[in-house]
């Protein structure tokens, strides 16, 4: 193994710490990018809880609409027979 000189020690380090610039640049882009995410998804998900609260709503004033329906069907279908009783 060759000895190396100062100069050649010296070369390695700067490149050593360019690498490690480098990374800590491309670390932070994607931290950076991460964090964007993370803040965009929330809001997403602020949207989708309020919209799964109005289909619940939606929903349950359907089903509410539909028994209604069914106990007037059932209704006006008693009557013409009380009628025919009388």
């Amino acid at each position: 193994m060759a000895k190396k000189t100062m100069k050649d020690l010296e070369a390695e380090i700067m490149a050593a710490n360019y690498e490690v610039e480098r990374q800590q640049q491309a670390y932070d882009t994607l931290l950076a990018q991460a964090q964007q995410l993370q803040a965009d998804h929330g809001k997403r998900l602020a949207f989708l809880r309020i919209l799964e609260g109005f289909a619940n709503t939606v929903d349950a004033a359907l089903a509410q609409v539909k028994r209604d329906i069914q106990e007037l069907n059932a209704t006006f279908a008693e009557e013409p027979e009380q009628e025919e009783e009388v």
